[in-house]
């Protein structure tokens, strides 16, 4: 189905999920409650490729020019700055908002009774939110045959259900399972991980603390110091399953209290998967060396020596190595 049934005025009444998805964007009550019982008017034309899509709810109106499956900025009725992008799938006219609190999704179609229909999801996804838990209690669990069953799901687009944002209302999640690619590194359970890696995660992926997959192996590792090398490990298959290029961006990668993966590392006690970061060719260790009976290793620390305000892990670091 093309995009032109699209093309001409409709005017919205409901939109299905809407009170849920604005207060996950953090939008107040009042202002929740005015848009749910307003009308949305919409107009939409097409001149060549680009689309001119009009709206009008409540006092707000837009005005947006697009080509499909062209990223572009909008400022949402709410106010939000976001990246939108429009694209048709299977016959639905669907829209993608990258922006804060959480990136969004907005589906439209056309009932059979020449209706527009409008729904309104979180996180790329229109799983229900017991979808959402039973997911992540899979992972948690090492369940690999029930997680597989996510991926088969005839809505589910697995890249982005890895990728998403879930978001549990009234439900506080530790940051450590905001993402899936970290629920299953904390587990320490490589087939887990394994099958993340072969449905395309997101290994640069990270919560609201700013943590990054490395930074969280450090932190899941100094809590289970005697498995300690369970969690090299899992490094080591990364090492195996990733570019040296993309490993080297998330060691460089700071979280909101600006520590890269080594610096945390160092401040929880985690040690040997200190020393297994530090011992990475091609990031900090930069070439090896024999002399004789002596091995000669070269370690690159230059950023510290000249920028980097955190020279107290360097000191832990440089005992340890």
């Amino acid at each position: 189905m093309s995009v032109e049934p699209y093309m001409c005025k409709w005017r919205s009444n409901t939109i299905e999920n809407f009170d849920n998805f604005m207060k996950e964007l953090e939008v107040g009550f009042l202002l929740r409650k005015a848009g749910g019982m307003a009308t949305t008017y919409y107009q939409l034309s097409l001149n060549g490729d680009t689309i001119n899509f009009k709206y009008k709810i409540a006092t707000k109106k837009g005005d947006l020019y697009f080509k499909l499956n062209e990223e572009f900025d909008e400022v949402t009725p709410d106010g939000r700055k976001v990246k939108s992008t429009f694209f048709m799938e299977d016959g639905k006219f669907k829209q993608i908002q990258k922006g804060k609190p959480y990136d969004a999704h907005v589906e439209r179609s056309i009932t059979e009774d020449g209706q527009l229909l409008e729904i309104a999801i979180m996180a790329y996804v229109s799983l229900p939110i017991n979808t959402y838990r039973g997911y992540f209690e899979a992972l948690r669990n090492g369940d690999i045959n029930s997680v597989t069953t996510f991926f088969d799901q005839a809505e589910v687009n697995t890249y982005d259900l890895i990728n998403g944002k879930f978001i549990i209302p009234r439900r506080k999640v530790s940051f450590l399972i905001e993402r899936p690619i970290h629920v299953a590194v904390s587990s320490g359970n490589i087939d887990l991980i394994k099958l993340l890696c072969r449905n395309g995660v997101d290994i640069t992926a990270i919560g609201s603390n700013d943590d990054n997959t490395l930074h969280i192996i450090a932190l899941i590792s100094s809590r289970n110091q005697n498995n300690e090398q369970m969690f090299i490990n899992v490094y080591n298959y990364l090492l195996q399953e990733f570019d040296i290029a993309i490993l080297a961006k998330l060691f460089m990668s700071e979280n909101k209290q600006g520590l890269r993966p080594v610096e945390l590392a160092a401040k929880v006690g985690a040690y040997k998967v200190l020393l297994r970061f530090f011992e990475t060719n091609g990031v900090y260790r930069k070439s090896c060396k024999f002399l004789g009976y002596y091995q000669e290793i070269l370690y690159d620390i230059t950023d510290y020596e000249t920028t980097r305000k955190t020279i107290y892990y360097l000191s832990l670091i440089i005992k340890k190595v």
